[in-house]
């Protein structure tokens, strides 16, 4: 898990925008529609954030955004629901 680093307020309200945007996950097509660039620049834009810990990668182009609160030792998926659907496409979820 990265440690939270500081990002600069163009980059925030982009990271906020798509947050927003995205219904669960993040991807790169909820980046490219809500901040209209290219795959290439999302796909370093959702690289950046990572890295710089305000999403953690789940797997390869699918993101969730880290609540401020919570610590590195205590992330918790809020809608892990969410997350199974997106991995596991198509398909179901039986419990």
């Amino acid at each position: 898990m990265n440690v939270v680093e500081g990002i600069g307020p163009i980059y925030r309200q982009k990271l906020s925008k798509v947050i927003n945007a995205a219904k669960g996950g993040i991807t790169s097509d909820v980046v490219c529609k809500t901040l209209g660039v290219d795959r290439q620049e999302a796909g370093r834009l959702l690289s950046r954030w990572s890295r710089a810990g305000w999403l953690q990668r789940i797997k390869r182009g699918f993101y969730i955004s880290i609540p401020v609160e919570s610590s590195p030792s205590a992330l918790a998926i809020e809608n892990p629901w969410v997350v199974v659907s997106n991995i596991y496409s198509p398909g179901y979820i039986g419990g």
